[in-house]
């Protein structure tokens, strides 16, 4: 049995080629829906994957250097739903079997985002990827510069594709990965 790759190491990797005022936001790759009523297989985006291990869609990852550097909104625990599609590790997995500091339900990710986003002035985000994830993300640094006016943090004012960095640390594979 291949040993299970090393997410921390891969997260330590990520943070140590970022600034203090530097995150990364990624979101969960798209479920894809094959017919009116049935799905195809999830397949979960490959970077997110290589930084939690998260197989779940509607997932997004905040990674910052810090006390507590990775967050994780995540679907809820539901009985019902998971009845027909899995069990689902919600919040309360996410932290103890993923790695992440802090986890909170997917739904909140619009109430948080501006106080995660607080202090940050580049972030490693794919815009035009989602237009979705794209307004859910330029109205929470809206959210941030009004906060910003007086508690005096910076928010976001450059931005990166994280694919530049993700992919020059999955190009060169451990052996983990290599397993």
């Amino acid at each position: 049995m291949a040993p299970r790759p090393d997410f921390a190491r891969h997260r330590q990797r990520v943070l140590e080629r970022l600034a203090p005022h530097e995150a990364v936001l990624l979101f969960g790759a798209p479920h894809a829906v094959r017919n009116g009523d049935a799905e195809y297989r999830y397949r979960p985006d490959s970077d997110l994957y290589w930084l939690t291990g998260w197989l779940h869609p509607q997932v997004a990852l905040f990674l910052r250097p810090g006390e507590a550097p990775l967050t994780l909104f995540v679907q809820p625990r539901d009985p019902q739903a998971e009845q027909w599609a899995g069990r689902r590790p919600g919040p309360e997995g996410a932290v103890a079997d993923f790695g992440a500091d802090q986890a909170f339900p997917y739904t909140e990710l619009a109430d948080k985002l501006p106080t995660l986003l607080q202090g940050v002035q580049v972030l490693h985000h794919a815009f035009a990827v989602d237009p979705e994830h794209d307004t859910l993300v330029m109205g929470a640094i809206r959210k941030a510069a009004r906060a910003a006016r007086t508690n005096g943090l910076c928010v976001p004012t450059t931005f990166h594709s994280p694919a530049h960095l993700l992919h020059e640390l999955r190009l060169v594979k451990e052996e983990d990965e290599l397993a």
